[in-house]
């Protein structure tokens, strides 16, 4: 591999956190509250919250950034049972056509697979496509661009 191959190789893989950005300058918490009315809406869920950990991405080209978000969402279940789930995701965002297109969702201590398919039923699953506003696509392009 050459010197050039190496410096794009690592600039391919450095994720740069833009969390505190996402958290002070994105309307991320109004989906937050969107996920959480959808999540109420489900059978058995009596109690729902969920909040953004850590967003990480890097520029792709002009207008498309690689992402990776990790997040906890808590839910209380009828049977008063209460979980909280760990989760990473990770897709790509177009600023251009306001897109965030969904590569990989984990449930890292979801042992069954049963928050899973509930997390898919409120629309993040891997190969969905969620739309961004206008100011949210700002917020990550002008955070991530170089």
């Amino acid at each position: 591999m050459t010197s050039a191959q190496h410096e794009t190789a690592q600039t391919e893989t450095a994720m740069k956190d833009i969390t505190d950005v996402i958290r002070e300058r994105s309307n991320f918490g109004h989906d937050i509250q969107q996920f959480r009315k959808t999540c109420l809406g489900l059978p058995l869920v009596k109690d729902c919250d969920a909040e953004i950990t850590a967003f990480k991405g890097r520029q792709i080209d002009t207008d498309r950034f690689a992402v990776d978000i990790t997040g906890a969402v808590r839910i209380t279940t009828g049977m008063k049972m209460g979980l909280k789930l760990d989760a990473t995701g990770s897709g790509e965002v177009d600023s251009q056509t306001r897109k965030l297109v969904i590569k990989d969702v984990t449930i890292h201590n979801d042992f069954q697979g049963m928050f899973g398919q509930i997390l898919s039923m409120t629309g993040l699953a891997a190969g969905r496509s969620l739309n961004l506003r206008a100011r949210d696509a700002d917020v990550i392009k002008s955070a991530l661009s170089t």
